[in-house]
């Protein structure tokens, strides 16, 4: 795997290769991770995704906390404002 791409199956069973946008450690050796398959939505951003990596089952797994995404949400906002 490069670094700066993560490969999953999606629910169709298909092999998904996705750009890593930014990564960082949670408690517990968890990786969150923010990440786009480059497909653009009706207003032409990118469409972008964020998942937690568990290295102990080797599985992606769901964000819940409210202030998790806050975190993401002001980040990819200061990606979007350094990609300007």
């Amino acid at each position: 795997m490069k670094k700066d791409v993560i490969t999953f199956m999606n629910n169709n069973g298909e092999l998904v290769n996705a750009r890593i946008l930014y990564a960082y450690e949670k408690t517990g050796g968890k990786i969150g991770i923010v990440y786009t398959d480059d497909t653009k939505l009706k207003n032409g951003s990118i469409k972008t995704y964020a998942t937690v990596f568990n290295p102990k089952n080797n599985k992606l797994e769901k964000i819940t906390k409210k202030e998790e995404w806050e975190f993401i949400s002001r980040l990819l906002e200061s990606l979007d404002k350094k990609g300007k």
